[in-house]
């Protein structure tokens, strides 16, 4: 536990600057540590199934199948989608624009000057005409 706590703050606040001058903000190693331990309680799972005997028996049908295949589908979802967005996701920015990409590798870029401050406050009620 101190390993991860020690590399956790290592590369907690780390940016990365590339040669062309882009500044690139990468994940915090929890996700990987996060799909990592999902992935294992999903081969844990798969362990006991096969443990218990998922093994065809006759008295056993089809549908005997289906609730476990349906528990262990988010779970297997839940390692791919948080293991792969901490090694694809990131965001890239620069003077010019900041280009963000998901989990599974698709950007998306938006410039700085598109931003608009707004500095009125909606929440404010309007005075009676």
């Amino acid at each position: 536990m101190g390993w991860l706590i020690n590399v956790a703050r290592a590369k907690g606040s780390s940016t990365l600057v590339l040669e062309n001058g882009d500044r690139v903000l990468k994940n915090h190693i929890a996700f990987a540590v996060l799909g990592y331990l999902i992935g294992l309680v999903f081969l844990f799972f798969i362990g006991l199934g096969f443990y218990f005997g998922w093994d065809l028996a006759p008295d056993k049908t089809w549908t005997s199948y289906i609730f476990p295949v349906l528990m262990l589908l988010p779970v297997l979802y839940g390692f791919i989608y948080i293991t792969f967005y901490y090694y694809n996701h990131r965001v890239i920015y620069n003077s010019e624009t900041i280009t963000a990409y998901d989990a599974w590798g698709r950007a998306k870029t938006i410039r700085w000057k598109d931003f608009t401050l707004n500095s009125s406050n909606n929440s404010s009620p309007k005075p009676a005409v």
